[in-house]
């Protein structure tokens, strides 16, 4: 049927070309890493925690999430063509409604991803032979020492910690939307490679210290200090990339607005979820406030028209 508006006709292009692959994508994803959780939390002998099951909880989607991200920026999901094509480029939208499209196109992608895993991993844990399979009956003992006693309090922080990975997933998204939309082949590929290196290399080196807590005393004082100065650089970034896009007019009044609150929303998840660790688990508070640093959300959210615009008059 016709569109009401050229931004509805906008989502339904990018939603038909990446919408629905991206979301079960997501959700098998998210299924694959409760399939896998009992063999990391079993190898994972050495902590009363299963750190290793733990964190893959929350790394395979944001992996998953981080190359959504970068092929919503493209015009076409398989294209190798990373710079927009010339038919996006020319059509009478704004950079910042297009970029809008790809917002929520990313919403709905994550919001349904995440709620289509739930009936999948409810029919793999329901299925007779997972408990005998992964040795289920081993987990609660070791995760009872972690979470809160109080039943209602455990509650809430599985509600706190559900949002928070909702949250970060949504906005490794972005942020790889964000750097997509600059659509330099090589500049996407080196910032790729450096991102996941240094996530990758942040989980082993933070897995290890877990595991080895005697060698914290000597560390602390560098990890607090590059949390500081990571969340210093994250803040500045987001005012310098708000001031950028007001002042080239890639925003509007009302939509920088808008994507404030947005911003503010997404770091009140992530201080939520980090005061619900502090206050009810027995996390180390080092492993916590580094944590929020690192999904702290930077300037991606005004970042993005910014690019769209280079992107387009390239």
């Amino acid at each position: 049927g016709p569109f009401a508006s050229p931004a509805q006709a906008q989502f339904w292009f990018e939603w038909r070309r990446k919408g629905w692959f991206l979301t079960v994508g997501l959700a098998l994803m998210i299924t694959g890493t409760v399939c896998v959780f009992p063999v990391a939390a079993m190898l994972d002998t050495v902590t009363p925690l299963p750190v290793l099951a733990i964190v893959s909880m929350l790394t395979y989607p944001l992996m998953l999430a981080a190359v959504g991200g970068t092929a919503l920026a493209k015009t076409n999901f398989w294209s190798p063509e990373t710079a927009i094509q010339s038919f996006q480029a020319v059509r009478p939208l704004s950079a910042d409604e297009l970029v809008r499209a790809k917002m929520k196109v990313a919403t709905a992608v994550t919001l349904l991803g995440w709620l289509l895993a739930a009936p999948l991993t409810w029919a793999l844990t329901a299925w007779p032979k997972w408990p005998e399979l992964w040795r289920m009956a081993e987990l609660p003992a070791r995760l009872a020492g972690w979470l809160p006693g109080d039943a209602r309090v455990a509650l809430i922080l599985g509600v706190i910690a559900a949002v928070a990975f909702v949250a970060a997933t949504w906005r490794t998204m972005i942020a790889n939307l964000c750097l997509g939309l600059t659509g330099q082949r090589r500049y996407i590929t080196r910032r790729s490679i450096l991102h996941a290196g240094l996530f990758v290399g942040t989980v082993i080196v933070g897995c290890w210290l877990y595991r080895h807590p005697a060698h914290l005393d000597r560390v602390e004082p560098l990890v607090y200090a590059l949390a500081g100065c990571l969340g210093l650089w994250k803040m500045g970034r987001t005012f310098q990339s708000f001031a950028a896009a007001r002042r080239t007019g890639a925003l509007e009044a009302k939509r920088s607005r808008s994507l404030l609150v947005i911003w503010i929303a997404l770091a009140g998840c992530l201080i939520a979820f980090a005061a619900a660790l502090w206050i009810s688990t027995p996390t180390p508070g080092l492993f916590i406030i580094f944590l929020t640093v690192w999904l702290w959300p930077a300037g991606e959210l005004p970042q993005c028209p910014v690019n769209l615009v280079a992107n387009r008059h390239r």
